[in-house]
Parts: C-alpha cells; sequence; structure tokens
C-alpha cells in the first residue's frame, strides 16, 4: 500500500483503522479511508480481518499491538545477554554501553 498511496493522509488513516480497538472506531476510520480513495480501502480489504485489525484480534491473543517493532529492538539489543539472569544481563550490558 505504501507504494501505490504515497502520503501522510493515508499512512494516518491507515493505522487508524489498524489500531482502532472497537467497531465504532473501525467504521468511522473506515469511512475516512473509503471517502479518501476506494481502491486504497479495496487493497486492505484483502487482509484478514481476525490477524490484521486490532479490532478483531481474539481474547487469547499474545499481544494486542499492530506493531510490535520496539520489542524486536531490544532483543537484538540484548542478544548476547538475554539467556542470563535479568540483574545479570542488565548490568552487563550497562558496562558494555559504558565502554562504547
Amino acid at each position: 500500500m505504501r507504494k501505490k498511496y504515497k502520503g501522510l493522509h493515508y499512512r494516518n488513516v491507515f493505522w487508524k483503522i489498524t489500531k482502532s480497538s472497537n467497531e465504532v472506531h473501525y467504521n468511522k476510520h473506515v469511512k475516512k479511508m473509503q471517502n479518501l480513495d476506494i481502491n486504497a480501502w479495496r487493497l486492505l480489504t484483502n487482509k484478514d480481518l481476525k490477524h490484521f485489525y486490532r479490532v478483531f484480534f481474539t481474547e487469547y491473543a499474545k499481544c494486542d499491538s499492530a506493531d510490535n517493532k520496539i520489542v524486536e529492538v531490544f532483543n537484538a539489543f540484548i542478544i548476547e545477554h538475554r539467556f542470563k539472569h535479568v540483574v545479570t544481563m542488565l548490568d552487563q550490558r550497562h558496562i558494555l554501553l559504558r565502554h562504547d
């Protein structure tokens, strides 16, 4: 979608749709996208609702976030020390940071 529909407005409406936590907000943002460009909305309808839009996540979902990059960054940051005890890992990571 990013390649075909460029611009901050598309991006803002897209993220509001994906992160809507109830159907009222979801439907409101869907209408905004449909008014903005019906073809952009059609592209989004190809996604599986229960895996792509937060409002349709089940209560059994392990993470309610549509974007989980911060955790990936943190895990990459501690990769060498992540199998140690938490206190040891953080202490060693802190020492490494002071020497960088």
